[in-house]
């Protein structure tokens, strides 16, 4: 959970600003109640059998469901201690009567198949769902995290396959915390919090599918204490791939003269060798710091994402990355502000609409008083205009039953409604709420 000391105000007392601000609240309040954006309330976890602390982006396939998966909850029973829930892999499918229906499609045990997802899934074209956990294996205490597959079959009964289990090989990574991704081939890529020796601050790794089956995994990269000024250490996100192939990923620490606030980094490929550069260093002042979201691209191969931290507020900041002459350059394009803006962007990567806008969720900030000072979190908007891009909040969550701290990014369906979950909030079950998944209508 993200924590954070507010900035001080000074208020004035004088009557003009008084006024100002009298009027600016009765103008605001004048608004049509079509020009606000609305929620609705898809599902709301319980933390039993249907899982508990959504915190990946959701997905669609074509007939509309939306695939996710929950942290804790769903199995009674987990790993070696026997208590909680491992978390699900779950389905919400649209009803004729405009609800939504949940199917639970895996319990994850803690065992062999895994347990804790952090993040969401990935489809193919057969409709195979693919994701990581962060612990559960089969390796000793509780696991270093799997890599699975999950595949529909009759009566729409779901079956797992591992593809890979972190930890057993010399070098092997563990903890993955990032969304998988494809490449046109059908390998997967993506990145471990940590690792064994040398790759003790993380790892980028490739599995792929063998003719006679099964999965091969590669180690591409490996981050260590030795280098951590140099490359960064601990992936948090997965990882974004270009036309040619070039991945593109952060770390959440290390890199530059003070290594402490993350990087930027490519890795090409040349002759089977994959060669990691560090496209940039985050710093202290004005820049990002620490970032744990993946990056998009544009269509002109520029990259975009977030950091939770710092920014010329403290409150985090999203960012660009530009190519000139082979050289990149970063630029904030935007630093949160704390409550009632937005504030502290988590893990979910930012997303583009038909139009050019970018949006994304900030896990606190936002208009509400029911989770403390901070704020309940926000989806939030950029619109591209001749001077840059202008930000606006979408929707801040009240907290309550209508959810709390969006940690995922959002997706959006055709007519431009946004889709997400939250951590918090909902269901009293759990302690401040079991989460939920919402629809927000701008």
């Amino acid at each position: 959970m993200l924590v954070h000391r507010a900035n001080p105000r000074q208020f004035s007392a004088s009557f003009i600003k008084v006024f100002c601000t009298l009027l600016c609240i009765t103008l605001f309040l004048l608004v049509p109640a079509w020009a606000a954006s609305t929620e609705k309330i898809l599902w709301t976890f319980e933390k039993g059998q249907d899982g508990a602390h959504p915190i990946g982006t959701l997905v669609f396939d074509a007939a509309g469901n939306l695939y996710g998966t929950t942290q804790t909850g769903g199995s009674p029973t987990c790993g070696p201690d026997g208590k909680g829930g491992c978390g699900t892999a779950y389905r919400l499918s649209p009803m004729p009567d405009g609800t939504w229906k949940e199917r639970v499609l895996h319990h994850f045990t803690g065992g062999p198949d895994g347990a804790a997802p952090y993040t969401g899934v990935i489809r193919d074209a057969a409709g195979n769902l693919y994701g990581t956990t962060t612990a559960g294996g089969n390796n000793l205490g509780f696991g270093d995290g799997v890599v699975f597959q999950l595949s529909p079959g009759a009566r729409d009964v779901w079956t797992e396959t591992l593809l890979h289990t972190f930890g057993t090989p010399p070098r092997d990574g563990f903890a993955p915390q990032g969304l998988l991704i494809f490449d046109r081939k059908g390998n997967l890529y993506g990145t471990t919090y940590q690792g064994s020796n040398p790759c003790n601050t993380g790892t980028v790794f490739r599995l792929s599918p063998n003719p006679q089956g099964g999965w091969t995994e590669k180690i591409l990269h490996c981050f260590s204490y030795a280098n951590s000024s140099l490359d960064g250490t601990y992936p948090i996100a997965g990882l974004t791939i270009d036309d040619t192939g070039t991945l593109f990923g952060t770390t959440y620490l290390g890199g530059g003269q003070d290594n402490c606030c993350g990087t930027i980094f490519q890795l090409t490929s040349s002759g089977g060798k994959w060669t990691e550069s560090v496209l940039h260093n985050f710093t202290h002042g004005g820049d990002g710091l620490d970032p744990v979201a993946g990056l998009i691209s544009d269509k002109n191969g520029n990259l975009f994402g977030t950091a939770p931290y710092a920014g010329a507020n403290g409150f985090g900041a999203v960012y660009e990355l530009t190519q000139s002459g082979g050289t990149w350059t970063e630029q904030i394009i935007y630093s949160f502000k704390g409550a009632p803006d937005a504030a502290g962007p988590w893990v979910g990567s930012l997303v583009f609409d038909q139009a050019g806008n970018l949006y994304g969720t900030t896990s606190y900030g936002g208009t509400s008083a029911n989770c403390r000072s901070y704020g309940c979190g926000t989806v939030f908007k950029f619109t591209p205009t001749q001077n840059g891009w202008q930000e606006s909040v979408v929707y801040s969550f009240p907290g309550g039953a209508s959810g709390a701290s969006p940690f995922g990014g959002v997706v959006l369906d055709q007519h431009g409604n946004l889709y997400g979950t939250t951590y918090s909030g909902g269901s009293k079950h759990c302690r401040h709420g079991c989460g939920v998944a919402f629809e927000i209508i701008p």
